[in-house]
C-alpha cells in the first residue's frame, strides 16, 4: 500500500514538468532523475530538440538543477547523475553556443569533474560551427545614407555582418556617432520635461562622458578580449548616460499629463554610463577566465540596467544586460525575457517618451497623451 501511495505522489510530483511554475518544473525534474537516474535522460532530453516556449522553459528547469544544485548532499546527489549518465554533459557540451540554454550548460559542465567536462567538450568540439570571418572593407555609404534619413536601412546593413573590423569598424563607428549624438539631444529634451514635471531620479537624468572612460573602457575590452561594438562604445562616448527610474524614497508620488506614477515608472529608460559600470564584475569576468577549457568562458554579462521589477521598487533578477564579446555593430540589449538590438531598444524608448511600457496601458488615449507632450520635437534616429 505505502509503495503504492508512494508510486502516485512520484507521479503526481513528475506530471508538474509542463506547469507554467519554475520550482513546479525544477521538483518535476527532481522528482524524474530520482525515480531513476539513468533513465532520466531519455525522459527529459527530448525537450531541448523541441523549439517552443514550454520546452525552453523545461529546459532551462532542467539545466538549472543540474547547475545550481545546493553544496552538499544535494550537490553530490547532481554530480552523481551526471556521473551515471554521460550524456548529460555531451550535451551540455552540444549546448554551450546556443542562445537559449548556453549560460546554464556552461555552469552545468563547470560544476562537474574537470576529467568529464573536458572529455564531452572533446567529443563536441568537431561540430562547432567555425567563427564568423572577419569583414574590413568598408561600405562607404552608411553615413551618408543615415545623414539623408535613411536611419532603418543604414542600421540594419550594418548589422549585416557578424564579425566587423578595420575600415568598416570605423566606418560603423561613425554611423553609431551619427546616432547617438540624436539620442544625447532626445535624452536632454525630455529630461528637461521631466524635471519640470517633478520627476524625481536618483542621481541626473543624464550623465556625460567622462576623461575616465577610457580606462574603463579599455579595461572591458582587456578582459573580453574584443573591442566594445560600436552602438554601446558611441553611447557612452557621446550620451554617457540615461536615468529616468523614479525614487522611491521621496515622499510624493507625482502625477504627469493624467497618469498615475505606477504606470508611467515602469520600465523607465535607464543605461548606466560607463562611470557607473560596476568594477566588481570585473572580478567574476576573472573568475570566468580561469575554468578549465576556454569554451566554458563567457559571455561576459554587461550589466547596463536594473531590471523592470527593480525600477519598480521590487526585488528584481538578472538586470539588464548586454552580452561581450560581440563581434558585430549592434548587440542585442536583453531585457527579461525580451531582447532587441541596443540601437532599436533606445528607439522603442523614446518612441514612447523614455517609458516603453506604456505601450500596454489600457488607456492608450491618456498614454499617446503623454507621449506626445514628453515626446515632442525629439530627432528620429
Amino acid at each position: 500500500m505505502f509503495a503504492n501511495n508512494l508510486d502516485k505522489i512520484v507521479a503526481g510530483l513528475e506530471a508538474l514538468i509542463e506547469d507554467r511554475d519554475d520550482f513546479s518544473r525544477t521538483t518535476a525534474v527532481r522528482a524524474i532523475f530520482r525515480r531513476d537516474p539513468l533513465h532520466a535522460y531519455d525522459r527529459l532530453a527530448p525537450f531541448f530538440a523541441r523549439d517552443d516556449i514550454a520546452a525552453r522553459a523545461i529546459g532551462k528547469s532542467i539545466l538549472k538543477l543540474l547547475a545550481f544544485a545546493p553544496w552538499g548532499s544535494d550537490r553530490n546527489e547532481v554530480r552523481s547523475w551526471l556521473e551515471q549518465d554521460p550524456r548529460w554533459l555531451t550535451l551540455c557540451a552540444e549546448l554551450c553556443p546556443d542562445e537559449n540554454h548556453g549560460r546554464s550548460a556552461t555552469y552545468v559542465l563547470c560544476s562537474a569533474e574537470p576529467a568529464s567536462a573536458l572529455e564531452a567538450l572533446a567529443a563536441v568540439q568537431d561540430k562547432r560551427a567555425p567563427a564568423p570571418v572577419e569583414v574590413t572593407q568598408a561600405r562607404g555609404d552608411l553615413v551618408a545614407r543615415y545623414r539623408a534619413g535613411d536611419h532603418f536601412g543604414a542600421w540594419r546593413d550594418a548589422r549585416a555582418f557578424p564579425a566587423i573590423a578595420g575600415a568598416l569598424r570605423e566606418e560603423i563607428i561613425a554611423l553609431a556617432h551619427e546616432t547617438m549624438e540624436r539620442v544625447a539631444h532626445n535624452a536632454d529634451l525630455i529630461s528637461e520635461r521631466l524635471q519640470r514635471a517633478g520627476w524625481g531620479t536618483i542621481g541626473p537624468m543624464r550623465t556625460k562622458p567622462e576623461a575616465g572612460d577610457v580606462d574603463t573602457i579599455a579595461t572591458i575590452e582587456k578582459m573580453t578580449g574584443a573591442p566594445l561594438p560600436p552602438s554601446l562604445l558611441a553611447f557612452w562616448r557621446v550620451v554617457g548616460g540615461i536615468n529616468w527610474v523614479w525614487d522611491w524614497d521621496l515622499d510624493y508620488r507625482p502625477v504627469i499629463e493624467g497618469l498615475p506614477l505606477t504606470r508611467i515608472e515602469t520600465d523607465a529608460l535607464a543605461i548606466e554610463p560607463c562611470s557607473g559600470v560596476e568594477h566588481l564584475c570585473f572580478d567574476m569576468w576573472e573568475d570566468q577566465k580561469s575554468v578549465i577549457h576556454p569554451d566554458l568562458v563567457g559571455p561576459f554579462d554587461l550589466l547596463l540596467a536594473p531590471d523592470l521589477l527593480t525600477k519598480g521598487n521590487g526585488s528584481g533578477g538578472r538586470g539588464y544586460v548586454i552580452e561581450l564579446p560581440f563581434a558585430g555593430a549592434d548587440p542585442l540589449f536583453r531585457q527579461d525575457e525580451a531582447k532587441l538590438p541596443f540601437v532599436d531598444y533606445l528607439r522603442d524608448c523614446f518612441n514612447w517618451a523614455g517609458f516603453p511600457h506604456l505601450k500596454y496601458y489600457e488607456d492608450r488615449s491618456a498614454a499617446l497623451q503623454f507621449v506626445k507632450a514628453f515626446g515632442a520635437g525629439l530627432e528620429p534616429f
